[in-house]
């Protein structure tokens, strides 16, 4: 057998000369390393709080780094740096003395300010004279202030628009919507502009109604607006009038609706009514009374429902009054009692007259026990009748009785329309 250092037959080649191709590739080519990089951490930050700038990918041969603030290398914008052959740091001229350099070229800030918000790079140096930078930023924010809420109406029809604006006391912050304490979900009736600072409606519906709030945030934080509530009123109905007589000389009338949190307004020609001292509102003014009433109380009569966003008017209910004559300063009831007494006492006067009159003539309807015999001249009383034909004489006929009727009574009449 051939020992391995033997040449190969058919053109090969030594495998001495093949390890040291591949020895001289390893030399000229040799494994790709990672970039030096920078990582803010935190990013954002809250002012007052510390933040790390770690350096990751750092060579092994670096001699020392470099630590800038802004984006490019500047020796009047040196912050600090730091030797790896001494172990020592040196301050620049941006030092504040809030910064910490570390051996493996990592920078931390401690009691961070708005100020501190920016770029900062690091600069190394090798061992053979080489450099190697990178960039990283962060940002600081300063403690939220609540934002503001307002709208153009809080009390809006069904059907109109309403705008909600939004009012942020900071910068550098997003503006979210809230309904009911929930994020907002914005429909093709939602119109959001001016960095979402404004919310408008239209048409503004009923399921709209209830609590809205801005929220403003940043990196770090949030915070809520004060609340508004939108309280949506539909359409109101058109109210009716409805009128009794509660007594001969007066009248109620009462407005009716099914819409809540109304007020009503009387209404009279077309003008709202003057009360008097003859009407009475209830408490909730749906009914109005009159008593008594009057000839100047005729009229169109309505009655006005309103909300705060709309009103409406019933249909006209007509009053009319007919007037009557009162005997001055009595009341109808002694005026009635006077006419009875009259026409009972004429009745009696002309009962009186008849009785008389047939009491001359010899009549006496209604008793004819009483009316006395005629005798024929040349009898005497108690004779027997004669063949003549002669008779007692026959009494008179009765008269009918005498029932005379009073005229009627005049009544007071209240016509309602």
């Amino acid at each position: 057998m051939q020992p391995p250092s033997a040449c190969p037959c058919r053109g090969g080649i030594p495998w001495q000369g093949v390890l040291l191709a591949v020895s001289l590739l390893t030399f000229w080519n040799p494994h790709p390393t990672a970039s030096l990089t920078i990582q803010p951490v935190p990013a954002d930050v809250a002012e007052g709080r510390d933040v790390l700038l770690l350096v990751h990918n750092v060579s092994k041969t670096t001699a020392g780094y470099q630590w800038y603030r802004g984006q490019i290398p500047d020796r009047s914008r040196l912050i600090v740096s730091y030797s790896n052959l001494t172990h020592s740091a040196t301050q620049g001229p941006a030092f504040s003395g809030r910064e910490t350099i570390y051996p493996n070229g990592s920078l931390l800030f401690v009691k961070i300010t708005k100020g501190d918000t920016g770029f900062y790079t690091l600069q190394v140096a090798t061992a053979d004279f080489d450099s190697e930078a990178a960039t990283g930023v962060f940002r600081v924010h300063g403690p939220l202030t609540p934002p503001h809420l307002t709208a153009s109406n809080t009390k809006v029809a069904e059907g109109d628009s309403v705008q909600l604006v939004c009012i942020p006391n900071d910068t550098e912050i997003s503006i979210q919507w809230l309904f009911n304490n929930k994020t907002l979900r914005i429909t093709d009736r939602m119109q959001l502009s001016l960095n979402n600072s404004i919310l408008i409606i239209n048409p503004v519906l009923k399921l709209d109604e209830g609590e809205y709030h801005c929220q403003v945030s940043n990196p770090i934080s949030s915070l809520k607006s004060n609340p508004i509530t939108l309280t949506v009123i539909g359409l109101m109905a058109q109210p009716s009038l409805r009128a009794t007589n509660t007594e001969p000389h007066s009248v109620a009338m009462t407005c009716l609706s099914d819409d809540p949190g109304i007020s009503i307004t009387w209404i009279l020609n077309s003008q709202t009514l003057q009360l008097t001292d003859r009407m009475q509102l209830s408490p909730d003014h749906s009914t109005l009374s009159i008593d008594p009433v009057r000839q100047e109380d005729a009229g169109d009569y309505q009655c006005e429902a309103s909300n705060p966003a709309s009103s409406t008017r019933s249909e006209r209910y007509r009053l009319a009054v007919i007037s009557e004559e009162r005997t001055p300063g009595l009341p109808v009831g002694a005026v009635a009692g006077i006419v009875t007494g009259v026409l009972v006492g004429v009745a009696l006067v002309a009962a009186l007259g008849c009785f008389l009159l047939h009491t001359r003539n010899g009549r006496y309807p209604g008793f004819p026990h009483l009316i006395p015999p005629q005798v024929t001249p040349g009898l005497r009383e108690g004779d027997p009748s004669s063949d003549s034909g002669l008779t007692q004489t026959s009494p008179f006929p009765e008269d009918p009785p005498l029932s005379p009727q009073p005229p009627p009574v005049p009544h007071q009449l209240l016509a309602l329309g």
